[in-house]
């Protein structure tokens, strides 16, 4: 066992196969070492609570591998002169850098917390290093695990990152560099090819005059929709990301025709009840959600009360029921996790029925038929195939005696 705190909130935090790539051991092989004489006097790293800039550079001094628990905060304005005193001492450095480490340096970071590490001889190391933490990310997000530390060469979400996701985002509009991103939504928009799957299966569901995206972000899924429909209603609780919006719409826009785009700044369950067509029984319109699950790693939630819109309004049987007492709205696509147990969603009273297409092997749309509302316009399509291919599963329910209670 780890008599040192901070050795077990490393293990903790960024997993034991990186802990070792550090040179650290624990458990069985330590205890073996030690019965055996052989644990070593002095050890290869050294650990920090907090980024004291004359400690780390004194046991970089000392040849040690560094890693120093701070406030990410901290490490933006600290610890770029200690990756370049890191670079420095490398000796082996015909590998270079790459998208997860610098030059004997990375940083870890998990939303306002990081783990700054350096130190490392050989750029070898560093990059084992950097792909232990990859794979521990990635194991843990699969397992469920939430607090997820990503790696990357400096404590900040660069320009050649953010260039890079706008390629990867949006790769068939041109002059996509001039796309406005944030870090959160670098990592958490849809790209086109995930985006046009959804609106392919709500052009299937009919002929819509009016789409709401209720979680637009900075227009992943608006844009899409506004490639298909006349008209969409893109609500965004961030103002700095509605303002992204609403730039990316116009850029596109410059470059393709879109539909009318109208980008709302509140919580789209204050904002619904502030778009009067979704009130007209004449009028035919649909909801999409992308509530907050993912990130750079999937942070999966796994039933309908874990996964809350942003804002103060609730989870997503909330928004089924505000969506079922619109008389226009006919169906709500909800975009959750693979394993997200969507059970109470079916038994909703407010749900006809329940299908579900698989977008990728980790990503889910729910397709509600809403028991209230308008039924919405006559599906120009009957498929049993989401629009990849993949099989749609429907949910059906016994529909039940209305009483004055319904």
């Amino acid at each position: 066992m780890m008599a040192d705190p901070l050795e077990t909130a490393l293990v903790d935090d960024l997993g034991l196969p990186f802990f070792a790539t550090m040179g650290g051991t624990t458990g069985k092989l330590a205890a073996m070492k030690a019965k055996l004489g052989k644990t070593s006097q002095r050890k290869r790293f050294a650990l920090f609570d907090g980024l004291d800039a004359a400690r780390v550079r004194a046991a970089l001094d000392e040849g040690k591998v560094v890693a120093a628990r701070c406030a990410r905060a901290a490490a933006v304005e600290a610890w770029p002169p200690l990756a370049k005193t890191c670079a420095a001492k490398v000796g082996r450095r015909d590998l270079g850098a790459s998208a997860h480490v610098a030059l004997g340096s990375l940083v870890a970071m998990s939303g306002a917390s990081c783990w700054c590490v350096g130190g490392f001889a050989d750029q070898r190391d560093c990059q084992q290093a950097g792909a232990a933490l990859v794979a521990e990310s990635k194991r843990r997000s699969e397992a469920g695990v939430r607090t997820i530390y990503v790696v990357r060469p400096e404590p900040v979400c660069g320009a050649d990152e953010l260039k890079a996701r706008a390629d990867h985002l949006w790769a068939s509009v041109p002059g996509n560099e001039h796309m406005r991103l944030d870090e959160e939504a670098a990592y958490s928009v849809s790209n086109e090819a995930s985006a046009a799957k959804v609106a392919a299966v709500a052009r299937r569901l009919g002929d819509y005059a009016l789409v709401v995206d209720a979680t637009a972000c900075v227009g992943g899924n608006a844009i899409a929709f506004a490639r298909a429909f006349p008209r969409v209603v893109a609500v965004e609780i961030d103002a700095s990301k509605a303002a992204k919006l609403a730039h990316n719409v116009a850029h596109v826009r410059s470059t393709a025709p879109l539909g009318a785009v109208d980008v709302v700044v509140g919580d789209c369950l204050d904002e619904l009840d502030r778009v009067p067509a979704l009130d007209d029984a004449g009028a035919a319109a649909l909801v999409f959600a992308d509530p907050p699950w993912g990130g750079r790693h999937y942070k999966f939630a796994n039933e309908a009360d874990e996964v809350h819109l942003k804002g103060g309004g609730g989870g997503l049987e909330a928004l089924v029921g505000l969506c079922a007492r619109k008389r226009a709205v006919g169906h709500l696509l909800l975009k959750v996790p693979f394993n997200f147990n969507a059970a109470s969603l079916a038994a909703s009273r407010h749900v006809r029925r329940l299908d579900t297409v698989l977008l990728s092997s980790k990503v889910t749309l729910l397709v509600l038929h809403l028991e209230k509302g308008a039924p919405g316009p006559k599906a120009t399509r009957k498929r049993e195939r989401g629009p990849s291919g993949g099989r749609e599963h429907k949910s059906k329910k016994k529909k039940k005696k209305k009483t004055r209670d319904d």
